[in-house]
């Protein structure tokens, strides 16, 4: 029992509130966090960490935003007990709540207390114990009842011809009397007409995003941004897909689409597109935009091309194509559009000859973007460079950051200081006795008035001098603490490639953030820079700082006159 006194836990409040919980008497995210805090009051044992919270979340699974981040920090070693108010809070999924607190939790070594329930996992399976898989199970019908009804009720809706989406299509709005009504918008109708008009004439989807972007017209986006919504882009762009999105769209005949994707949580499915063919179509539900005949024209020469495309596949199948490993991290570093990756340049045998990547913008013809194409291998190479470099200097980081720690570890380093804190400790002691002593002598007539300030003033200055030599000591003792806390795990995990001789995937999920490319030279940011500045302060503080500061070089390529400059910085 006194073993068990002396642990202490770091610990964090965890509160959850979905939609339908919204407004529910007691269930608020304040009274959860208000309830779970003075339970912590309590225990001396709990140390309270941090607080975190999913608002409007539901709880049939644990992809949110604040439990992932918080699981970041359980990972991290930085929090070691969970606490919440109940455990519908936690979780309304019974497989997956059991997971976490019979499997999770204990191999990370995480205590788990839910407040309500009286249920503590320090405690092992008590009799109370017991009744935790049974209200999971409870939890997990309640949140599936809920899901029953909510679909029930948007089918009802929507077979009535009610709108139920979020944004309407591009070219109506919601009718102002009636939210679920939509209307049509005559200046984005005329917009969906010349895109229909376009199609009939031979243009592609492509084609007629750039002739959108530069005409100007507004994406949904633009003008969302303009309506004050906060999923707005004021710099949002045509694209293909956006455009053949409208094409394919039955809404435009008047008919409301009843469902398009479904996932029905009472009856175990996942959310899964529903085939074109199996849409059931309400018609006369609003005015349309486009005629019949002109739309299902439209309609079979997507479905033309989309046979042809499917035969080039077909006969391109040969062809040895490679993964894409720097997608979603890459962007044009001269108009902030995304870079993308082309289909590739093959030889007659189906060997690659090379790919390029190319930003958005590139191809328009009015305020397109002047940016080179580069070719994959050659932008591969000098990511990889980088990489190499920064690797470089985290060996020399960890070599440094060793040696720092073996000198703090040694009884000799902290003696040393402890010695001279006491020393001085010992004379500001005695200051300030013979400042008394000073005062005494003032008072009995032994000293004049000037020569008593004089002497006094001198006092208090030694007295703060001493002081402040006091405090850059403990400042250095914990100095020490924080060399022998710094976390190494990130540093090792980076290590592992430092003796790779070419750019991989796992290296690049490991090491690149973001890849800014420009004209002439490249930025490589880091997702690891908050722990690579943390460790870099403590070595600062030790006066070993020596290269670890940000990279900067240069590479010269003369074939292309291609120069890249890389920056590694956070």
């Amino acid at each position: 029992m006194s073993e068990e006194k002396k642990i202490f836990y770091n610990t964090a409040i965890y509160a959850r509130l979905s939609i339908e919980d919204n407004g529910t008497t007691g269930d608020s995210l304040e009274n959860q966090i208000f309830i779970v805090r003075q339970y912590i009051e309590k225990c001396p044992e709990l140390n309270l960490v941090s607080t975190w919270v999913d608002n409007g979340q539901a709880g049939t699974d644990f992809e949110r935003p604040g439990f992932q981040a918080l699981m970041d920090e359980v990972r991290k070693g930085k929090i070691n007990c969970i606490a919440v108010k109940d455990l519908s809070r936690f979780g309304r999924n019974y497989l997956e709540t059991g997971n976490y607190l019979e499997k999770i939790f204990p191999y990370l070594g995480v205590r788990f207390i839910s407040v309500n329930d009286g249920f503590d996992t320090l405690h092992g399976k008590t009799a109370d114990g017991l009744l935790v898989p049974l209200k999971a199970i409870l939890h997990d019908n309640y949140a599936k009842d809920i899901s029953k009804k909510i679909c029930t009720s948007l089918d009802v809706k929507k077979k009535s011809g009610r709108f139920m989406g979020k944004i309407p299509p591009y070219g109506y709005v919601r009718d102002p009397q009636d939210r679920y009504r939509l209307v049509v918008h005559r200046e984005r109708a005329e917009v969906v007409r010349l895109i229909f008009q376009w199609k009939l004439e031979g243009m592609g989807a492509v084609a007629i995003a750039r002739k959108l972007n530069d005409k100007k017209v507004p994406t949904q986006f633009q003008i969302r941004f303009q309506e004050g919504h906060g999923d707005g882009k004021p710099d949002s762009l045509w694209r293909g897909s956006s455009v053949t999105e409208i094409l394919k769209n039955p809404c435009y005949l008047g008919c409301m689409v009843e469902r398009k994707s479904g996932r029905a949580l009472y009856q175990g499915k996942e959310k899964a597109s529903i085939p074109r063919e199996q849409w059931n179509l309400i018609p006369g539900t609003h005015e349309a935009i486009i005629e019949e005949d002109i739309f299902y024209q439209v309609q079979e020469l997507m479905d033309r091309s989309k046979e042809r495309r499917n035969q080039q596949i077909e006969a391109n199948r040969h062809k040895k194509r490679t993964k894409n490993i720097l997608a979603g991290r890459i962007k044009c570093g001269v108009c902030g559009s995304g870079v993308h990756r082309d289909s590739g340049y093959f030889n007659k045998d189906g060997t690659l000859n090379h790919y390029s990547f190319y930003c958005t913008r590139k191809y328009m013809s009015e305020n397109g973007c002047p940016s080179k194409a580069v070719e994959e291998r050659e932008l591969l190479d000098a990511v990889f460079w980088v990489c190499k470099k920064e690797l470089e200097v985290l060996a020399d980081m960890a070599e440094v950051l060793a040696g720092v720690e073996k000198e703090v570890k040694s009884d000799s380093y902290l003696s040393e200081w402890e010695i001279k804190l006491q020393g001085l400790e010992k004379e500001q002691k005695n200051l300030r006795k013979r400042r008394t002593e000073l005062y005494e002598d003032y008072k009995e007539g032994l000293l004049s008035e000037q020569d008593y300030r004089f002497a006094r003033n001198q006092y208090i200055s030694d007295c703060e001098q001493a002081e402040s030599r006091m405090e850059e000591i403990r400042q250095r003792m914990n100095e020490a603490e924080e060399v022998l806390e710094t976390d190494r795990g990130w540093m090792e995990n980076l290590l592992k490639f430092k003796d790779s001789d070419c750019f991989t995937s796992a290296m690049c999920e490991a090491m690149i953030k973001q890849v800014v490319l420009y004209e002439d030279r490249i930025q490589v940011m880091f997702p690891f820079m908050d722990e690579f500045e943390k460790t870099e302060k403590v070595l600062e503080w030790y006066g070993n700082r020596g290269q670890m500061g940000t990279i900067r070089t240069e590479v010269e390529d003369g074939g292309e006159n291609w120069r890249f400059v890389s920056e590694t910085f956070g």
